[in-house]
């Protein structure tokens, strides 16, 4: 028998603090490597933090995210970030709901959408089926897929489908009411029906996910920068992303050293740390699949990129790699100032801060480029991004 379920307690969180979990995780990410963190569990780690963060259990101190042995000298209060407009609630009697980029529409609609499902699930109560409750309260369940349809982004179905997310994370409790209404709700608004005969939610949205899975390439840099151009097309080339997957960057440069051999050609070793993502998603939702952090450098002929020669600082050779890293491109000498900044930035916790917002721009530019709009992060409430 399908047992009656109370709905999930959403507590509204400002997109402040969501960006600032994301914000977060990249720091963590970065002090990982550098505590000799960055290993195979470097990866995991970060999409614990992430998942756990996904499943409201926010931590209540940097003690609790510690449980790693990772070292983070950051606290909440030092990232001032944009304060962003309190979500307006939706009112059915109001003609439209003006929100912009700042206003996360699941904070808009999601307390009205928790209604109408409190009322789907009220009655009959003597009834085991879910259709039942749904021919019951049929003119409720209507008006939630007209809302979806009258909007430019379909926001009902995507809060919907975040609450077949959720519980999908939580099945060791089981799917109830609640969770296979939404699936009805689901199927009608997405016009996705799937293989049919679903004993679980949590199969379809595996099936839908499939389905509407996002495949677009590596981001690509489209700015003027020569030297940036170089550095992205080397990252796309030595680290593509895997199947269903796409990678975002994030390029600080460094220094660039140049110098001219014997022969009279001139050398340029641009040296850089580089951030990347790896998303996955589908539909309108990306997630975090895999992550990595290291300085690299690029070493070529300006006249013939060809040439170039690709290293980077990673594994149990990390220090001895940088040192090479750091050295002039003709002389082998080497840099010691550009070995002491590449250390001093990566335990900057306002320069991970400033990488971390250009990660977010990154992205957001991306996604306008290939024409993903209205896209949003994993996080709980999602984080909207364009």
């Amino acid at each position: 028998m399908v047992e009656d379920r109370v709905s999930l307690d959403m507590e509204v969180i400002d997109l402040k603090k969501a960006l600032i979990v994301v914000l977060l995780g990249l720091v963590l990410l970065i002090f990982a490597d550098m505590n000799g963190f960055f290993t195979s569990n470097q990866t995991s780690f970060l999409k614990t933090y992430f998942e756990t963060y996904f499943q409201s259990q926010v931590p209540e101190s940097h003690e609790e995210v510690m449980s790693t042995g990772a070292d983070l000298p950051l606290s909440y209060e030092s990232l001032d970030l944009v304060e962003v407009q309190e979500a307006p609630i939706y009112d059915p009697m109001d003609d439209e709901i003006a929100f912009n980029k700042e206003i996360n529409p699941y904070e808009v609609y999601g307390p009205y959408i928790e209604e109408q499902l409190a009322i789907i699930m009220a009655q009959p109560m003597t009834s085991s089926n879910p259709s039942d409750y749904i021919r019951k309260n049929q003119s409720v369940f209507d008006q939630l897929v007209e809302l979806n349809g009258s909007l430019d982004k379909p926001e009902v179905l995507f809060y919907l489908l975040f609450q077949l997310e959720l519980s999908d994370l939580q099945v060791d409790q089981g799917y109830g009411l609640r969770e296979h209404i939404i699936l009805n709700l689901c199927q009608t608004m997405s016009g996705y029906e799937g293989q049919g005969g679903y004993l679980r939610p949590g199969d379809w949205l595996k099936d839908y996910r499939e389905a509407y899975r996002i495949h677009i390439d590596d981001y690509a840099y489209s700015g003027d920068d020569e030297t940036l151009k170089v550095i992205y097309d080397a990252e796309k080339k030595n680290n593509p992303s895997t199947s269903n997957t796409f990678n975002v960057y994030q390029i600080y440069i460094h220094d660039v050293m140049e110098e001219e051999s014997t022969d009279g050609q001139r050398l340029v070793k641009v040296v850089a740390d580089v951030l990347t993502f790896q998303f996955e998603g589908y539909d309108h939702l990306l997630w975090i699949s895999d992550a990595d952090q290291y300085t690299a450098a690029y070493t070529y002929n300006p006249e013939d990129l060809s040439s170039l020669v690709y290293d980077r600082a990673v594994g149990k050779d990390r220090e001895e790699i940088l040192r090479g890293i750091c050295k002039y491109p003709v002389t082998g000498s080497l840099n010691n100032d550009l070995y002491v900044a590449i250390q001093d930035y990566n335990y900057s916790s306002e320069a991970q801060r400033g990488r971390g917002e250009l990660m977010i721009e990154n992205l957001e530019n991306y996604l306008d480029g290939v024409k993903l709009e209205g896209m949003y992060i994993r996080t709980n409430p999602p984080l909207r991004l364009n």
